[in-house]
């Protein structure tokens, strides 16, 4: 579901990992990222490793966010995460946050707050157009 029609900027698929029912950061995050002038494709919460992959495909995305509360079975998230990473397209961006995201997992951006999540946009977004031209 796109939350951002009117963007022209990159496609982000939002979502939390299978189990993780926890969403509020998710909806936050998403906010943020449409805000910045991102295209968001919500997908919400607890949404299998799969549906991420396939909508990530389906819409050509530049990225993928996942949002990982403190509830989170870290050793679940990481191994999601890694699954995540396999199975995306190596140009497709993995970012995580909330206060359960795992650090240090090769290929997966931790992005630690808000802000910081919207300078990524932003970032994103400024390189994206520097490439069209």
């Amino acid at each position: 579901r796109p939350l951002s029609d009117r963007s022209k900027g990159p496609r982000i698929v939002c979502a939390t990992l299978p189990g993780e029912t926890h969403y509020l950061g998710l909806q936050m995050a998403a906010t943020v990222l449409s805000l910045a002038g991102c295209r968001v494709i919500y997908l919400g919460s607890d949404t299998p490793v799969e549906d991420v992959v396939d909508a990530a495909h389906a819409h050509q995305t530049s990225a993928v966010c996942i949002s990982i509360s403190i509830a989170a079975n870290r050793f679940m998230a990481s191994r999601d995460l890694s699954l995540l990473r396999e199975r995306l397209n190596p140009s497709v961006a993995l970012v995580t946050g909330g206060l359960g995201a795992p650090e240090g997992l090769p290929g997966v951006e931790l992005v630690p707050g808000l802000d910081a999540l919207l300078e990524w946009g932003q970032n994103l977004i400024a390189h994206s157009n520097a490439a069209r031209k």
